[in-house]
C-alpha cells in the first residue's frame, strides 16, 4: 500500500529533486544555476523545523529568486503572489520560454499558466521547440483580443 504524503512534505520532496537530480526536469532552472538549499533541509524533519505546515493554496517561494532556498529566503505564498513576484528571463536559448537541458540533450519550450507548469516541445530539435512556443503564444494573444473585441453576451 503506498504512503500518502502531506502537501508539505510534496513540496519539500520536489524542492531537493529540482536542486539536486539533474534527471529532474526544473533542475536546469535550480541545481543547474547553482540553487541550493541548506544542509538541515537534507531531512524533512530540519525542513519542517524551519517552515511549518504549507497553508492551504499555498507553495514553497524564494522571495529573492538569485538566493538559494532557506529558512531567511523562502516563505509559503499563494501562486497570485508567485506570479507578481517572478522573474522573467530569457532561457538557456536567449529566447524566452525556451531551454536546453544538457543532461538530457533536449530542448524545452515552456511556460506558466494559472500556477501550472506546461511543456509545450520537448525533443531534440530546437526550431520545433521555437515553433511551438511561437504558435503558444500566437494563441493566447488571439485569446486576448477576442475577448476585447467579441462582445460579451
Amino acid at each position: 500500500m503506498r504512503k500518502i504524503l502531506s502537501k508539505t512534505h510534496n513540496s519539500w520532496r520536489a524542492m531537493r529533486q529540482r536542486c539536486t537530480n539533474p534527471g529532474c526536469p526544473d533542475y536546469f532552472a535550480y541545481g543547474g544555476r547553482g540553487i541550493t538549499h541548506p544542509p538541515k533541509w537534507e531531512t524533512y524533519a530540519g525542513f519542517f523545523e524551519d517552515m511549518g505546515k504549507c497553508p492551504d493554496g499555498h507553495t514553497l517561494h524564494r522571495k529573492d529568486n538569485a538566493l538559494p532556498y532557506s529558512k531567511e529566503n523562502c516563505e509559503w505564498a499563494t501562486g497570485r503572489v508567485q506570479r507578481l513576484v517572478q522573474t522573467r528571463e530569457p532561457g538557456s536559448s536567449g529566447l524566452f520560454g525556451i531551454y536546453w537541458n544538457e543532461t538530457r540533450q533536449k530542448w524545452i519550450s515552456r511556460t506558466t499558466q494559472r500556477e501550472h507548469d506546461i511543456v509545450l516541445y520537448y525533443g531534440p530539435d530546437f526550431f520545433e521547440a521555437c515553433c511551438a512556443r511561437l504558435s503558444w503564444e500566437s494563441r493566447r494573444s488571439h485569446n486576448s483580443l477576442r475577448k476585447i473585441v467579441e462582445p460579451s453576451e
